[in-house]
């Protein structure tokens, strides 16, 4: 919680990387507390019931039982959730991402608070499949990024992962173990976003 009449300061990757290991430390430690489990909801942007502890998840029932089966474990479909803590996941794994900050809802910024060099690519945290991106993503000016992020934030009530832009295709990768070898087989899917609505 910020204190009242402070202004809260984008999150930055690097400046901020003990600010999100706490992050997702804070919320592991609160998953056997009910109240503190829905603040956590909140606080993480899970959805309702992501957390209940009543639910199983399917993933987990199949692994557990050598049970083959298609789809994210998880841990991937929480990373799915919180794009920024799963750029932070990627970066500890020592995968390359790009620079990145988070602006938290309605949070009032300045053109002093962005860092990153244009253009930069704006999306939901908590949102998959391209849900939130459009022509309106890509971004060139600080002005733009602000109408962008008011969007996300009006229209997903959800912060706004703000990256440095990376030219070229987008391809999601479908990774799958052989039931009988350590071997494994890529299966790379191109993704073209749809034209806005």
């Amino acid at each position: 919680p910020v204190p009242s009449g402070t202004q809260e300061k984008p999150l930055r990757y690097h400046e901020d990387e003990e600010c999100m290991a706490e992050m997702i430390m804070r919320h592991l430690r609160k998953m056997d507390n009910g109240e503190a489990i829905i603040q956590a909801q909140k606080e993480a942007q899970f959805p309702a019931g992501w957390l209940d502890q009543e639910k199983i998840w399917l993933s987990e029932y199949l692994e557990e039982r050598d049970i083959s089966y298609t789809g994210s474990g998880k841990q991937a479909s929480e990373l799915e959730r919180n794009k920024h803590l799963a750029k932070f996941v990627a970066h500890e794994a020592g995968l390359s991402t790009s620079p990145f900050l988070v602006i938290r809802e309605k949070q009032e910024i300045d053109r002093s608070d962005i860092s990153l060099k244009y253009p930069l690519f704006v999306k939901p945290t908590n949102r998959g499949g391209g849900v939130g991106i459009d022509s309106k993503s890509l971004v060139n000016t600080f002005e733009e990024l602000q109408d962008k992020v008011s969007i996300i934030t009006d229209k997903y009530n959800s912060d706004s992962l703000v990256e440095e832009f990376l030219p070229g295709r987008e391809f999601s990768v479908a990774i799958l173990r052989h039931e009988h070898t350590a071997n494994f087989s890529a299966m790379p899917i191109e993704l073209i976003a749809p034209a806005d609505e």
